[in-house]
């Protein structure tokens, strides 16, 4: 994925297979439970201040991006919607 910095730069970030760009939740045992069986996983990096990704097609139309993180499964159930 390639985005424009507040310098006016392009730089990229490169996403591998079974990684996202994500938010970071609370750490309630709920909010934990619930991320990890949708398949999420824990963030590895973190951004801050946050990203600030505007994206075009896409379920998110102006996302702030926290942290990139692994799947912790690669297989997710269905959305129950929004």
């Amino acid at each position: 994925m390639t985005f424009t910095n507040d310098l006016g730069q392009p730089q990229t970030i490169n996403v591998p297979e079974n990684w996202f760009l994500g938010i970071i939740i609370g750490a309630g045992p709920n909010a934990l439970n619930a991320h990890l069986k949708h398949g999420d996983g824990f963030a590895e990096v973190t951004f801050s201040p946050a990203l600030h990704l505007a994206s075009t097609g896409q379920n998110h139309q102006a996302s702030n991006v926290e942290c990139f993180a692994e799947r912790a499964t690669t297989t997710q159930p269905p959305e129950p919607g929004n």
